[in-house]
């Protein structure tokens, strides 16, 4: 092997570091920081000071007070109110600057900050109750089991077959985790009764392993389609026979 190959594939620091928030994540990040620069420049008369040479947000002058007042011009927006959910986003990517910088994290945003969004989160809840109408649920929400199965049992009895059950059952389980179905290897495969057990060793809340199990009708391949991790899942299960070209719009 080529020493130069050697040595271009050789970890270093940074690259570790870096590999703990996935690419997409990072750009999440960026997409949160270009928000917040956005209203420091429209709410500070001084706002030139508070970004360094090169456009980015400068933390020490970006204080947690600046945080705080940032996230209140948010809630009390007249229109358009985020959730609570995407603001924890933006306090995310304030922390990943000061991980970037190795600087340690001010004690302000710690268990002062979690004290402050417990309370954003309460303001959240009796807002929704008290509207009209049913409030938009943030997240995901639970598909009972008895809808689940009613599901299923009407697939069946359309005569949709057994790829119509497992994309139900996999979508359903894995969520987003596509791109860890899509680089399954009969490695991470066993005999599990009337199943077929997947073994996966990355996920986003436990990276240690996770298992799932399905009842397995489709030949082999991708069992979504695409590129883009996030979106494969919303294609829409037409007939497995045929051929689809997915890469324009992932």
């Amino acid at each position: 092997m080529d020493p130069s190959s050697r040595a271009s594939d050789a970890l270093r620091a940074e690259n570790v570091r870096r590999a703990c928030t996935t690419s997409r994540t990072q750009r999440a990040y960026r997409s949160y920081r270009h928000g917040i620069a956005a209203w420091i420049r429209e709410s500070k008369a001084d706002a030139d000071r508070y970004f360094e040479p090169g456009g980015e947000i400068d933390i020490s002058m970006f204080t947690p007070k600046d945080f705080e007042a940032f996230l209140l011009a948010k809630m009390n927006a007249t229109e358009k109110k985020l959730k609570v959910t995407t603001l924890s986003g933006y306090r995310s990517a304030v922390k990943d600057i000061y991980r970037q910088k190795k600087l340690p994290l001010p004690a302000a945003y710690m268990d002062d900050m979690k004290t402050f969004f417990a309370g954003l989160k309460r303001i959240e809840a009796e807002r929704n109750q008290g509207s009209a109408g049913e409030a938009k649920m943030a997240g995901e929400m639970a598909l009972p089991y008895s809808v689940y199965e009613r599901v299923c049992k009407q697939m069946l009895v359309l005569n949709d077959g057994g790829f119509a059950h497992l994309f139900l059952t996999v979508q359903w389980n894995l969520m987003c985790r596509s791109q860890s179905v899509e680089t399954i290897h009969t490695g991470h495969m066993s005999n599990e009764d009337d199943s077929i057990g997947f073994v996966f060793h990355k996920s986003k809340a436990n990276q240690d392993g996770a298992y799932w199990a399905c009842y397995p009708r489709q030949g082999t391949g991708p069992l979504f389609p695409g590129s883009l991790q996030r979106n494969r899942p919303s294609y829409p299960p037409t007939n497995p026979t045929e051929s689809r070209d997915y890469s324009a719009s992932s």
